[in-house]
C-alpha cells in the first residue's frame, strides 16, 4: 500500500511537472508572440516619426512660400500705387497741356486778327 501511495504521488508530481512544463512552453510562446508584435510596434512608431519629420519639414516649406507670396504681393501693391499715382500725374499733365493748347490756340487767333487788322 505504501508502494502504491509512492506511485500515485509520483504520477500526481509527473502530472503536475508535465503541466507546468506545458504552462511554461506557452509562456515562451506567448513571451515571443509579445515580442514579435513590439518588434512591429516599433517599426510602425519610426516610420510614423519618419512620416511626421516629412510633414514637418513640408510645412516649413510652405511657411517659406507663404513668406515670399506675401512678399511679392506687397511688392505688387507697391508698384500699383505708384503705377495709379503716376497715372493721376499723367492725367494733370494731360489737363495742363490742354490748357496750354487752349491758350496757344487763343494766342494764334489774336495774332491771326491783329495780322488781318493791319
Amino acid at each position: 500500500m505504501l508502494i502504491r501511495t509512492m506511485q500515485a504521488d509520483t504520477s500526481e508530481v509527473m502530472a503536475s511537472m508535465e503541466e507546468t512544463t506545458a504552462k511554461v512552453v506557452d509562456g515562451a510562446r506567448n513571451a515571443e508572440l509579445a515580442g514579435a508584435a513590439l518588434d512591429e510596434v516599433e517599426d510602425v512608431t519610426v516610420g510614423l516619426a519618419r512620416l511626421i519629420g516629412n510633414i514637418s519639414e513640408a510645412a516649413g516649406k510652405q511657411a517659406n512660400m507663404a513668406g515670399q507670396v506675401v512678399n511679392t504681393m506687397s511688392a505688387i501693391q507697391e508698384i500699383t500705387q505708384q503705377t495709379a499715382r503716376y497715372s493721376e500725374e499723367t492725367r494733370d499733365l494731360v489737363t495742363d497741356l490742354n490748357a496750354t493748347a487752349a491758350d496757344l490756340r487763343g494766342a494764334i487767333a489774336d495774332f491771326n486778327l491783329a495780322e488781318e487788322k493791319q
